[in-house]
């Protein structure tokens, strides 16, 4: 890891430690709805989580936006991205990349 890359580095490759302390972090919050309010969100919304990181955010969104929207979330570290895809496996508007 150097300084031009400690940011990406730091995100791509996490112990397992960290990423189970990221897992309580984000968990969906009561907060989040407000946190996003301004997005106007609504049925059939589609939206782009970039840095999606455990997915809970995406998949708190997918509640306001379905039955018609999509959301789609991206991250960089690929341990967060199967996580989160594991738990959308049955939701058909969320999908990691």
């Amino acid at each position: 890891m150097t300084k031009t890359t400690f940011y990406t580095d730091h995100w791509q490759h996490i112990e397992n430690e960290r990423v189970n302390r990221y897992e309580q972090m984000f968990a969906w919050r009561d907060g989040h709805a407000a946190l996003i309010s301004s997005l106007n969100l609504h049925t059939g919304s589609r939206v782009l989580d970039y840095g999606c990181g455990p997915g809970f955010v995406s998949l708190g969104i997918a509640n306001i936006v379905s039955p018609t929207g999509r959301v789609y979330g991206v991250d960089l570290n690929k341990q967060f991205v199967r996580a989160a895809s594991e738990r959308a496996e049955t939701i058909a508007t969320v999908e990691y990349r």
